[in-house]
């Protein structure tokens, strides 16, 4: 069980999870149809779960040069097993939307399918589009439920929505960038051409300080917001809790050097991100 744990990343379904449910349920006091959201939620992680193993299942050899340590497939689970997994996380998840009669959510979620694996199979080995797709996925949780919810929620909280969708979707790119710098070396013995490999571990890093730099703007812009919504929890919680930690983070960028420093940081972002969804408490 753990080492199944380990293949699905558990811990980020569990961030998804969460999500999910504290959108929804500190949103609005009116619900749309429980069955719905339930199937919603059970079948993005699923789906979610599935997009970690086929990533494993195609990174097989890349991940040896990575992160030898850290690989389950072939050492723990075998790797039929795991394509197993993938074919049975899927099809429970698109099993289960279709008995809700939702088609356009049918169609989101084999959208999503179909985005997990492109990713896996070649967009995650060129610049750029790999850091997109997986940006663009990690918002889709928030738009989905806003699909959902969206007669139940107030114009307030569709603003709200619309913004932790953008900051899911920069955040994201940005660790997913940061993570390209902390590959390089496996990514260049494989010939992917991450944007590290084909312009430079100096360029993606100017890449993250642009992306960050323009995401704590808009955090400020946010929390100003706020404050003139009378929210003073939220827009202290914003300047406090979200403001700081990644001014911090961009200024460490600069002096990273190791492949140890890019694992740190690319460790604190998804404490970071973690705050992100904590600020959903006050709003």
């Amino acid at each position: 069980m753990k080492q199944l744990f380990r293949l699905v990343r558990f811990s980020n379904l569990i961030i998804i999870g969460f999500t999910l449910v504290i959108l929804r349920y500190v949103s609005s006091p009116v619900y749309s149809d429980s069955k719905v959201f339930f199937v919603v939620l059970a079948g993005t992680i699923l789906i979610a779960a599935a997009g970690n193993i086929i990533n494993d299942i195609l990174d097989l050899e890349i991940d040896l040069i990575n992160k030898p340590h850290n690989v389950v497939i072939g050492n723990q689970i075998n790797k039929n097993i795991a394509w197993g997994l993938y074919i049975t996380f899927n099809s429970i998840a698109l099993l289960l939307i279709v008995s809700t009669g939702v088609m356009v959510l049918f169609l989101v979620f084999l959208s999503a399918i179909i985005l997990l694996f492109l990713y896996s199979y070649k967009f995650k080995k060129l610049a750029i589009l790999g850091n997109l797709t997986v940006a663009l996925l990690c918002s889709w949780v928030v738009i989905e439920l806003l699909f959902i919810e969206y007669t139940f929620l107030s114009d307030y909280w569709i603003k709200i929505m619309y913004m932790y969708a953008l900051f899911a979707f920069i955040s994201t790119f940005g660790r997913e960038l940061i993570k390209d710098i902390e590959d390089f070396e496996g990514d260049k013995k494989m010939g992917c051409k991450t944007l590290p490999v084909v312009a430079g571990v100096q360029s993606a890093k100017i890449l993250v300080i642009i992306s960050f730099s323009i995401l704590l703007i808009l955090l400020a812009l946010e929390g100003y917001w706020f404050f003139l919504n009378n929210k003073i929890a939220v827009s202290v919680y914003i300047f406090v809790l979200l403001l700081l930690p990644l001014s911090f983070i961009i200024l460490k960028l600069p002096l990273a050097k190791e492949k140890s420093d890019y694992t740190i940081l690319s460790k604190l972002m998804k404490i970071y991100m973690t705050l992100g969804l904590g600020m959903l408490f006050f709003v």
